[in-house]
């Protein structure tokens, strides 16, 4: 048997060895880096074809249909979820509607706005601030604050880019996201058949609200770790720029605080609702058209000495008589049960 070796075979081999593991410690890199984000397109291009839409807020925002959408069950008094993220390709943006997120760091800096959004975009908004941050070594990040002309809303937008791509790339997928949302009418008009309106019963009432508004139920109240009663200290109903809250027994402190900042007033109430308790005092706070309407109720019922809170509200986007009317409705469609 020859004992001669064939080293030119084996250095092929070597290398060809050398090359798979090569590869392999490539694929893992990338892998532990994120997934790759989607390219971009020819010539710098962002493919928007199969991008999708979501409406909310007065606000109509693309994004790419593979991304995954996350609304938090938390509500702004509004009524809107209180943060939303599109995710996809690494990539994160955020938009918390009406909700400030402080001062910024100081590694970020003002940019001019026409970098990231269009001009007919930025024509939208009375005005659009766009705040870059500078550190290197971190994602590449930057936040973007659209104010409304039409009202005090406004929406602070967040949006993050992985590691492994371009600061060029991250700019030009977050130029096209931000450019391609359209600003549209905050008013919807609350669809008042009360037939397909949903009912809320607890604590000798049963409440109608509409369909489309999120509920909040919170805990009891607690003293010394013993709950007070069996009632949830709040309940809240909002959505399309209303918040109406109730509580029982418990004006929650609110009542020491009003002063003359509000005032005795009289709305147009069902009679099967006002005879059903013993006295019915509404408070009116004092504003002008372009703040939020407020008007507080407090319900005594006639066979007990429970009493019910409301505290109700209106964004400035809705004219105060609008306001009225609904909580007139909302009110006088409440049922009295038993306790």
């Amino acid at each position: 048997m020859s004992k001669f070796v064939n080293w030119r075979l084996l250095l092929i081999i070597i290398i060809a060895v050398l090359i798979i593991v090569g590869l392999v410690w490539v694929g893992s890199a990338r892998k532990a880096n994120g997934p790759e984000p989607e390219p971009i397109g020819q010539d710098g291009e962002v493919d928007t074809s199969d991008w999708q839409t979501y409406k909310n807020f007065g606000l109509e925002i693309s994004y790419p249909s593979h991304w995954e959408l996350r609304e938090s069950e938390d509500l702004t008094l509004e009524g809107y979820p209180r943060d939303i993220r599109f995710m996809g390709d690494g990539y994160t943006f955020i938009v918390n509607p009406n909700s400030g997120m402080g001062l910024p760091p100081n590694e970020y800096k003002v940019v001019d706005a026409v970098e990231f959004l269009s001009e007919n975009t930025i024509n939208l908004f009375k005005e659009v601030k766009v705040l870059e941050r500078t550190n290197p070594e971190e994602k590449y990040h930057i936040i973007v604050t659209m104010y409304r002309s039409d009202s005090n809303f406004f929406y602070p937008f967040r949006l993050s880019a992985p590691k492994n791509i371009s600061v060029i790339e991250a700019k030009e997928l977050m130029s096209k996201f931000l450019s391609m949302i359209e600003k549209k009418n905050l008013k919807e008009k609350v669809d008042t058949d009360f037939s397909k309106w949903q009912t809320y019963k607890n604590f000798g009432l049963e409440i109608k609200y509409p369909s489309t508004w999120g509920i909040e139920e919170s805990a009891p109240l607690s003293v010394g770790g013993k709950f007070i009663d069996n009632y949830p200290a709040y309940v809240r109903f909002s959505g399309q720029g209303y918040n109406f809250s109730i509580s029982v027994n418990k004006d929650l402190g609110f009542s020491n605080v009003m002063g003359n900042q509000y005032r005795l007033i009289e709305i147009p109430l069902d009679n099967k609702f006002t005879q059903a308790f013993k006295s019915i005092e509404l408070k009116e706070k004092i504003t002008s058209d372009d703040d939020r309407y407020s008007l507080v109720a407090i319900l005594h019922r006639s066979d007990s000495n429970v009493f019910y809170f409301f505290n109700m509200s209106a964004a400035d986007f809705i004219q105060n008589h609008e306001a009225k009317e609904l909580i007139s409705k909302f009110l006088s469609n409440i049922e009295i049960t038993k306790l």
